[in-house]
């Protein structure tokens, strides 16, 4: 032991940025980045549904129209 340095305890090194540091701010980028994925995937999947919503109602609506009349002629020609 007699040939090493001895530094104080707590003291960093000079001349270079900590770990910490970096680690934040690649960890803040790779959630920043996974975050815009599942944004930009619901939004892109948001018009879809609407699109198949409208749709469905249109199928409900028309079938129960046609369900209607079918009813009405049903009575009306004694069946």
């Amino acid at each position: 032991m007699a040939g090493l340095p001895v530094s104080p305890a707590g003291s960093r090194r000079r001349g270079r940025a900590p770990w910490g540091a970096w680690r934040f701010v690649v960890t803040f980028g790779v959630v920043s980045a996974l975050m815009d994925v599942v944004y930009e995937g619901g939004r892109s999947v948001a018009h879809s549904l609407t699109a198949l919503v409208l749709t469905s109602l249109a199928l409900q609506l028309i079938s129960g129209a046609a369900l209607l009349y079918g009813r009405g002629t049903r009575r009306k020609w004694g069946r």
